[in-house]
């Protein structure tokens, strides 16, 4: 049909009848904002934990999810006043509604409707679930893209570190915008993207895959080594397939002949259910038959509302607390020379966390040092082959070389009986670990001489003290 068709014009009077029946039937904000999720705290887990505060009375809420199907509750309502009057006003004649007929049937059909049932929202459930990991990954994604951008882009090209850090906080936004209703990707990056990049990005009909574009060219345009190049790159493809993710649950839902098919299969049991009250509940039929109603129906509307988990997640929260890390991190950046940390302040602080035997090293400048302690005692000390083991203890501070270590190791005062040599390091790679074993090892470095004194063989055992362990 034309525009202009009677079936389809705006005037005409049986589609306002049937736009005014959408509206009549249609979900009400109240009922769908009830579903929407929140960003858990420690306060928030606490009142999750307590059985009095999950168990309260709230009409409000009981209101609130009632209205979101409260035709058919009416509906159920009303069949059950009818079977009262019907029983009443045909006493003698109401066998036809004889409850006693219908106990078979309703067995036969409640298993296969607590199955649909069970069935519908273990889906849902694990589509929200999904929905959430992937959001979970876009977090990573934008605090990671955005760090390895500060790190590794050119000093001397701000404004592309500056962009990167935009982008990685928009990313996020647009991605809520193509899957959300009620907002569009434009609304959502303006205020963090410049008005060029928000211009660039409306001329894209799919707005994440335009926002992916941009972050991988700005990874090209930083002339990054090929590595680093690679390593950022696939955080640009994690969010490209986090965006495929969400397009694949968004636009697939459960089959909706089988969702259709249970909400219809509830409805007939809920309807029909005050037929099989009345002999027990009497006058109470219509109350009874609406609570049953309610319980039931809520289930089923559960899963029917987080099976697009989308509307439901807290994303907002979510993009928000993106936003807060990466510029964050941009302004913790922006503290050192040439926008970078100042290697100086972190290594005085890293130097807090140094064992305490190491006081002596630290005092002297920082250099390699080494000394006896008894095995399984200490800071970091690892576990004791005899009570009379001693260990050798080397720190090894981030600017010392292997050659120092040995030179500390050397110079340390020999053990009172043969011991274990342990290494305790600093921030050592395995090749220099091994290295220091050998030099330890050797007749005259240390560790080999000590052993042999006490008439057995010497064996090392070369250990990195965790963090924990530092104190």
């Amino acid at each position: 049909m034309g525009p202009n068709s009677v079936g389809t014009s705006p005037r005409s009077p049986r589609l306002q009848r049937l736009q005014s029946l959408e509206r009549l039937f249609s979900q009400p904000s109240i009922h769908a904002t009830l579903f929407e999720d929140k960003v858990f705290g420690h306060d928030d887990w606490r009142r999750h934990r307590n059985a009095a505060w999950r168990h309260r009375v709230e009409p409000t809420v009981f209101c609130r999810v009632a209205v979101g199907f409260i035709w058919q509750l009416l509906a159920v309502a009303v069949v059950a006043v009818a079977v009262g009057l019907t029983h009443t006003l045909m006493r003698g004649r109401d066998s036809f509604l004889s409850s006693e007929r219908l106990v078979a049937p309703f067995s036969m059909i409640t298993f296969a409707l607590s199955l649909l049932l069970v069935f519908k929202t273990n889906s849902s459930y694990s589509r929200w679930w999904e929905g959430r990991i992937i959001w979970g990954q876009i977090v990573n994604f934008a605090r990671n893209y955005a760090r390895q951008a500060l790190m590794w882009f050119p000093a001397d090209r701000p404004e592309l570190q500056a962009a990167a850090v935009r982008w990685a906080a928009a990313a996020p936004r647009v991605l809520l915008a193509h899957v959300r209703e009620g907002t569009d990707a434009v609304t959502e990056a303006r205020g963090i993207l410049t008005h060029e990049e928000v211009e660039w990005l409306r001329s894209w009909s799919n707005g994440p895959l335009g926002a992916g574009t941009a972050l991988g060219q700005l990874v090209v345009a930083a002339g990054l080594p090929q590595q680093l190049e690679a390593e950022m790159q696939k955080q640009v493809e994690l969010y490209t397939n986090c965006a495929g993710g969400c397009e694949r649950i968004f636009k697939t839902p459960i089959p909706p002949a089988y969702a259709r098919h249970t909400s219809r299969f509830l409805m007939l049991y809920v309807v029909t259910s005050p037929v099989l009250l009345w002999p027990s509940t009497r006058w109470l039929t219509p109350l009874v038959a609406v609570v049953i109603a309610f319980l039931l129906l809520g289930v089923e509307n559960i899963g029917v509302q987080v099976e697009e988990p989308f509307h439901v997640l807290p994303l907002n929260e979510i993009c928000r607390a993106i936003e807060a890390n990466v510029f964050e991190m941009e302004r913790a950046f922006s503290t050192g020379p040439g926008g970078r940390p100042d290697a100086a302040e972190l290594a005085a602080a890293a130097a807090a966390g140094r064992p305490r035997h190491a006081t002596a090293a630290a005092a002297s400048g920082g250099d390699a040092a080494a000394s006896w302690r008894r095995a399984g005692t200490g800071a970091g000390a690892g576990p004791a082959g005899s009570p009379n083991e001693r260990r050798l203890s080397v720190l090894l501070p981030s600017s010392s070389t292997t050659e120092a270590v040995a030179a500390a190791a050397a110079a340390a005062p020999p053990p009172p009986a043969a011991g274990v040599v342990e290494a305790a390091v600093g921030p050592m790679s395995g090749t220099m670990v091994a290295q220091l074993g050998a030099r330890l090892s050797a007749p005259g470095g240390g560790g080999g001489g000590a052993a042999a004194a006490a008439g057995r063989p010497g064996f090392m055992r070369m250990t990195e003290s965790p963090p924990a362990a530092r104190t």
